[in-house]
């Protein structure tokens, strides 16, 4: 089971590959 912490980092690390990805379309 996934805790909220974890759920936390998984969206943090997301959240910033999101950016690299929009990053480099740009």
């Amino acid at each position: 089971m996934v805790t909220d912490r974890d759920h936390l980092v998984l969206f943090c690390r997301v959240h910033k590959s999101n950016k690299i990805f929009r990053a480099k379309i740009r």
